[in-house]
C-alpha cells in the first residue's frame, strides 16, 4: 500500500492460484447472455484459448465518489484471467437469476432503489444474504484487488490548478496504473483495461488513452463495457463501492473494523 498524504494507493492479492483475464467488447447486442457478452469479446482480445494471450493481465474498473461533496475519489478494478472470468460471469449470473435480478448496482443496493426497491421482498436478511454469496464468489475467482483512493479535502488544499482540482479521479486513477504496471512487469506481460460504459468513466478512460502508447505503461488494450451485460463490471462497482465507503469513514474518523 502506498500513501501519499491522505491520497492511498494499493495492491493485494485475494486468490493465490493463478487465474486468467478477458475485457467486454463495445457496442454488444443486449440480446446476448452476460456469459456470451464476457467470452465473446475475450475471444477477439485473446484469441483461441490455446494461445499465450490469454496469461494477460485483464482489470475491470469502476469509479465512486465522484458526487459533488464526496469527502473520497475512488477508482478500483479486479484483476483476473479470461477463463476465471468466465466462470465468475456464470456463477454470478446464476445467483442473480435465483433472485430474480438483471443485474447487480451497489447504488441500488444499499439505497434500496432500482432492483431492490421492493422493502417486502428485500429485507436487511434477504440482502445480507445475497451479499454473503457474492463477495465469496469475487475471493473465488479473482486474483488480485486494486484501488486508489483521494481525501477531497487534502486535495483542495494542496492543490492550487483549478483544472487539476477538477480532475481528481485522474490522480487516482493513475495510482491503480502504477500498481498494475508494476504486477504486470513483475509477470513480464500486459494488461487489459475496461472501464464501464457510463459518463462518470469517461474522462478517467480518456486519461488512460494518452498513456496506452507508452510502453512503460503496460496498457495492451482499453474497452468500455456495459455493466447491466457484465458481471465482473458488477462486481468492480461492489468493489469500489467498499472501498470509497472503507476510506470516507477513516476521514470522518468512524473507521469501520
Amino acid at each position: 500500500m502506498m500513501a501519499h498524504g491522505r491520497g492511498i494507493s494499493g495492491l493485494d492479492l485475494l486468490n493465490p492460484s493463478p487465474g486468467r483475464m478477458l475485457s467486454p467488447r463495445k457496442g454488444e447486442s443486449s440480446e446476448q447472455s452476460p456469459a456470451d457478452y464476457v467470452s465473446s469479446f475475450a475471444s477477439v482480445l485473446f484469441g483461441t484459448r490455446k494461445r499465450g494471450q490469454w496469461a494477460m493481465l485483464s482489470a475491470y474498473f469502476d469509479e465512486s465518489g465522484t458526487h459533488k461533496d464526496s469527502s473520497v475519489v475512488v477508482v478500483a478494478g479486479l484483476v483476473s484471467s479470461p477463463r476465471q472470468w468466465e466462470r465468475l460471469t456464470i456463477e454470478w449470473q446464476r445467483i442473480l437469476d435465483a433472485e430474480g435480478l438483471k443485474d447487480f448496482h451497489m447504488k441500488d443496493y444499499t439505497k434500496g432503489e432500482g432492483e431492490f426497491a421492493d422493502k417486502e421482498r428485500w429485507t436487511k436478511e434477504r440482502k445480507d444474504a445475497l451479499m454473503k454469496r457474492l463477495i465469496p464468489l469475487i475471493k473465488r475467482r479473482v486474483t488480485h484487488r486494486c484501488w486508489s483512493a483521494l481525501v477531497m479535502a487534502d486535495f483542495r488544499r494542496i492543490v492550487q490548478h483549478d483544472r487539476i482540482k477538477r480532475t481528481p479521479h485522474i490522480a487516482v486513477a493513475m495510482g491503480c496504473v502504477s500498481a498494475l504496471r508494476t504486477l504486470a512487469l513483475e509477470r513480464d506481460t500486459y494488461v487489459a483495461y475496461c472501464f464501464d460504459s457510463g459518463r462518470e468513466n469517461e474522462r478517467v478512460f480518456r486519461a488512460l488513452e494518452g498513456l496506452q502508447q507508452q510502453e512503460a505503461f503496460r496498457i495492451n488494450y482499453l474497452s468500455k463495457g456495459i455493466r447491466e451485460l457484465c458481471p465482473p463490471l458488477q462486481a468492480a462497482d461492489l468493489h469500489a463501492y467498499e472501498v470509497r465507503k472503507y476510506f470516507a469513514d477513516q476521514a470522518a474518523g468512524t473507521p469501520r473494523f
